[in-house]
């Protein structure tokens, strides 16, 4: 009798040894699976916060004014924007609407590119660039004197007069499955190049 309550204290002491080893494991492997995903959840909000630095925005910067008389009366005016990327992800730019302004006359307005409303169709005027790149955009507009008075005409003709570029960007960025709209204002003090 003695030996079968040996046994069982035995028996019951390993049983006990072998709960208390395996709760002992399988709290240290929930600590250290603990700290793994605390770090990797560190990492996630610190690219995150890369990612969205303010400094790390898209950027449009004035590359050319220049004006040539096709006729007596009118003019093509083109300018030429350098929009750069900063990101590493690829940026999605609708559209640039930009004002040329002489002496508080507006002298030309435009656009270039397209605001997404919804899906993308396949006619969708849109410019993707990838990280860390720019892209050049160019658009032309035609004015005619008999719309300014002759002294904003003679400025514009002899280019001695520096203008201003004012206007908006509008663009989409992505980050994992969201896509965020983006506006930036934008103003330049720019001089003509005058083409006769």
């Amino acid at each position: 009798m003695k030996l079968m309550h040996k046994i069982y204290f035995v028996s019951g002491s390993l049983t006990l040894i072998l709960i208390l080893v395996f709760v002992f494991y399988f709290e240290s492997n929930a600590s250290l699976n603990n700290g793994n995903i605390q770090k990797t959840q560190y990492k996630i909000t610190n690219n995150e916060a890369r990612n969205s630095n303010p400094l790390k925005q898209i950027r449009v910067s004035f590359a050319n004014l220049t004006i040539n008389r096709v006729s007596d009366n009118d003019s093509d005016v083109h300018v030429t924007f350098n929009v750069i990327n900063p990101t590493e992800g690829t940026l999605i730019l609708e559209e640039i609407q930009y004002n040329i302004i002489v002496q508080n006359t507006k002298l030309a307005s435009g656009s270039i590119g397209q605001k997404l409303e919804g899906f993308l169709t396949p006619s969708a005027d849109i410019f993707p660039i990838i990280g860390n790149s720019s892209i050049v955009l160019k658009d032309r507009k035609v004015v005619n004197r008999d719309n300014f008075d002759s002294t904003i005409w003679n400025i514009v003709e002899r280019g001695t007069f520096n203008v201003i570029i004012n206007g908006t960007i509008s663009y989409k960025s992505t980050t994992g499955l969201e896509s965020n709209r983006s506006e930036e204002n934008f103003r330049f003090i720019v001089p003509i190049h005058q083409n006769h």
